[in-house]
């Protein structure tokens, strides 16, 4: 008799389990559809608020081979205030002994211009610090994935792969 009861009971354990993560799936409460327009409704608006973080996940330096990298590294908004922690790969043309900052630096936005294409945002912006002259060209699409095109003064350009958070 034992042994007759233990079939059962794992298999009404594994029923239990089936219908409660079905269950859970469907009172996740958002069709994909809904996801993806909330996604792309968060996505305008932490643009449009200027607050958001674009973590990269590659980076391709002109006349260079790209680059996968495995330390986290981001491009982050706040306000008028850009947080610029990308690595720097190319040619420099007049950078201060060492390397300087490169991309690694925080600063006050000149400009922001957004403007919307029929893929994706497109967002300018202007930073200026004592080593140089920087313009960043963010394109983002509805579900998050974007990229960054860093032109500076002082160095070759490139451009970085990343989602934003």
């Amino acid at each position: 008799m034992k042994h007759a009861t233990f079939p059962s009971l794992l298999l009404m354990a594994l029923l239990t389990v089936l219908f409660a993560s079905c269950a859970s799936t469907q009172n996740s409460g958002l069709s994909k559809a809904e996801m993806k327009r909330q996604r792309a409704e968060n996505v305008r608006q932490a643009l449009y608020d200027r607050q958001f973080t674009i973590n990269v996940t590659s980076a391709h330096p002109t006349s260079f081979p790209p680059v996968n990298l495995t330390t986290p590294y981001s491009l982050e908004v706040r306000g008028d205030s850009v947080i610029s922690y990308l690595p720097y790969y190319g040619r420099a043309y007049s950078v201060p002994y060492g390397g300087g900052k490169a991309l690694n630096f925080s600063g006050k936005m000149n400009g922001y211009d957004i403007s919307r294409s029929k893929k994706e945002y497109n967002i300018k912006m202007a930073i200026e610090n004592e080593e140089d002259k920087y313009l960043y060209y963010i394109d983002v699409f509805d579900n998050g994935h974007a990229s960054i095109l860093v032109s500076c003064q002082n160095r070759t350009d490139i451009l970085f792969y990343g989602e934003m958070e």
